[in-house]
């Protein structure tokens, strides 16, 4: 660290610069909304991650850099509570279950459940190829949008939007059982 304080700003690439004016800038609206510092932290990075995938960013003027790291600290920021709020719900949810799960164990219940995961499937083999695949790569492996867009070659907005969608079918299908 003690060699990079010696480095000036414009023998360094466009992003470290930006890194290194900001970051303590971002780290801190991070912080002054009550994110713990290990997930600040973690969030600067997805900041400066997606900066980095951004080829117009270091062509954009100041300003626009500005208001453009601002946005997606932002929306990084949502999207981790979202995160945090799920993993709570998941976790209330298999407390419950574990609760009562001598409850499920009749043979009409194993019989209803067995019923309600064929109808499942079955509104999910009728969905967009790209949906289905979405779906089980995210509730079935449990992976992110993020890791999903990865493996199927796509931005993760791409895969917000077909889950969003997938999801928003079968709820539309169920609520009008």
């Amino acid at each position: 660290m003690q060699h990079m304080q010696h480095i000036h700003l414009s023998e360094i690439s466009p992003i470290a610069e930006l890194f290194q004016r900001y970051a303590p800038i971002i780290l801190g609206y991070f912080r002054k909304r009550g994110t713990i510092a290990e997930d600040a932290e973690d969030l600067l990075l997805e900041v400066f991650t997606a900066a980095v995938e951004n080829p117009r960013l270091i062509t954009m003027p100041e300003n626009e850099q500005v208001a453009w790291l601002q946005r997606v600290a932002h929306n990084k920021m949502i999207d981790h509570y979202r995160r945090q709020s799920y993993r709570q719900t998941v976790d209330l949810e298999q407390t419950a279950n574990m609760l009562y799960a001598e409850d499920y164990s009749t043979p009409e219940h194993v019989v209803e459940q067995q019923e309600s995961h064929a109808e499942l499937w079955r509104h999910i083999s009728q969905l967009p190829v790209a949906q289905q695949e979405a779906l089980r790569l995210r509730f079935a492996q449990g992976l992110s949008s993020k890791e999903i867009a990865q493996r199927l070659k796509k931005s993760d907005m791409a895969i917000r939007g077909i889950l969003s969608r997938a999801i928003n079918v079968l709820r539309t299908v169920y609520s009008e059982i």
